[in-house]
């Protein structure tokens, strides 16, 4: 039976309807996509998530787990099983247009990874964010309505040895 090893949450600012998630220490030439659906680009360390909004921050979670974990809890929307392959196993957030989020979570070096990922409440947010669009009177009124939203849109990323 496997278990959690280890596991952080952390709320993201997307930009360009994506964020990432990737080694720190991995050399640009190897961020190079290797597999594309139309939500999730995956290179050889780490991902590019495609969102559903980038108004409200996203909450993503990322577990680390000594086998392969029990299914993700239903609800979620999308999901995919791919590969990663640390360098440094120090893993950041990349927020595209704020950058770099460094040190969100450690994984070890050097190690090929099994990882599924998960996303939740996208149509939802997708939603809220047209009927907060439509029944604002004016864009201060909408922008101050966005913060309400954080976290509605949610990604788990569930990672094992392989």
């Amino acid at each position: 039976m496997s278990g959690m090893l280890s596991s952080a949450e952390v709320l993201v600012t997307a930009a360009y309807k994506m964020f990432g998630l990737e080694d720190e220490a991995a050399p640009l030439d190897y961020m190079k996509s290797v597999e594309v659906t139309d939500w999730l680009e995956v290179d050889h360390a780490g991902f590019r998530v495609h969102v559903a909004e980038d108004l409200p921050q996203l909450c993503v979670r990322i577990e680390y787990w000594n086998g392969e974990p029990p299914p993700a809890p239903d609800g979620q929307e999308i999901q995919c099983a791919v590969r990663l392959r640390t360098v440094s196993g120090a893993l950041a957030i990349n927020e595209m247009i704020a950058g770099q989020m460094p040190g969100v979570f450690v994984l070890p070096a050097d190690t090929d990874f099994a990882v599924r990922v998960t996303g939740y409440g996208r149509e939802r947010a997708r939603r809220a964010i047209r009927e907060r669009f439509d029944q604002s009177a004016d864009d201060r009124e909408f922008g101050d309505s966005v913060p309400a939203l954080d976290g509605t849109e949610r990604y788990i990323f569930q990672c094992w040895p392989s």
